[in-house]
């Protein structure tokens, strides 16, 4: 780490925080780059000469983040390619930074000879605290412990763990308004289709059709309902994942719009059959000359 950093473009001298990191430290904070690309493996095995930059510094230095591609950006006399532009929410402070790969940073500017921090990054929140216990033995196993400061961000934590339980809750409480209020919905919807039809299934039933041939068919009805209402409902979901990843300098998981599709469907038929049975049974049940006989 280098916190006095200098480079100077069109007669201007600019000065940041320049980091040398290996390709972990991307997957370590989830980084994603918001344009180009962030360091290989052969970046930094082989000492490339490229950098990252903040969407903030490269705005600062070259007018744009976008635009910031392909420049070059002179440190230490050593001219470095900008190949890729981090942002967004997850960055934080880190969009005024500059970043090399830690192999060039070491080769080829002062002062960053040497690892000074070493960040790790537990599976689950339950593994901090037994994972923070050991990080120490196991350092001075291996090395000096002189100057070794350990910082365990348990406060950041508690904070991130309640806002968590938070939004949980407030998913789980819309999910379940969103079925018990869809189901009254579908449940109205279907009701008034079968009063609307009475004369309809008197006539179907009178020319030889089953009760289960009426019940099947309003049950269908019901599922297309909740079927296409689930489709339309991933889809725009997708669309807002997409939108607010972009903003948040992020990717959604893989794989996350073919599980919200499949749960998606399998709780439309939830709802559909649990809303449409009443009204299907109702409907199946009709004496044909009470039901020919409604106006």
């Amino acid at each position: 780490f280098r916190s006095s950093a200098t480079t100077t473009f069109q007669d201007k001298v600019y000065g940041f925080n320049l980091l040398g990191v290996d390709t972990n430290y991307w997957s370590l904070f989830s980084f994603t780059p918001q344009y180009g690309r962030l360091f290989t493996q052969e970046d930094v095995s082989e000492g490339r000469k490229v950098a990252v930059l903040g969407q903030d510094l490269a705005r600062t230095i070259f007018g744009s983040p976008e635009g910031s591609l392909g420049q070059l950006i002179n440190l230490d006399n050593n001219l470095y390619t900008v190949v890729g532009i981090i942002g967004g929410v997850r960055a934080g402070d880190k969009t005024l930074m500059a970043f090399l790969p830690i192999t060039t940073a070491q080769a080829r500017i002062p002062n960053i000879s040497e690892v000074s921090s070493l960040y790790v990054r537990c599976k689950t929140w339950d593994d901090v605290a037994p994972v923070a216990a050991q990080l120490e033995p196991v350092i001075k196993a291996h090395q000096s412990a002189k100057g070794l400061r350990l910082q365990v961000g348990w406060e950041p934590l508690k904070q991130v763990q309640r806002m968590f339980w938070w939004v949980s809750m407030f998913i789980y409480a819309s999910i379940a308004a969103t079925l018990i209020l869809g189901g009254f919905g579908i449940w109205n919807i279907m009701m008034a289709a079968v009063t609307a039809r009475t004369r309809e299934i008197g006539l179907k039933k009178a020319m030889g059709a089953e009760d289960s041939d009426i019940l099947w068919q309003f049950l269908f009805e019901a599922l297309c309902v909740t079927f296409t209402s689930a489709v339309l409902g991933v889809i725009i979901g997708r669309v807002g994942v997409e939108y607010m990843s972009r903003m948040l300098g992020s990717s959604p998981p893989e794989g996350l719009f073919l599980l919200c599709l499949v749960l998606g469907l399998a709780f439309a038929a939830v709802l559909g059959v649990g809303a449409g049975l009443y009204p299907s049974i109702r409907a199946s049940r009709m004496q044909v000359v009470d039901a020919m006989r409604y106006e």
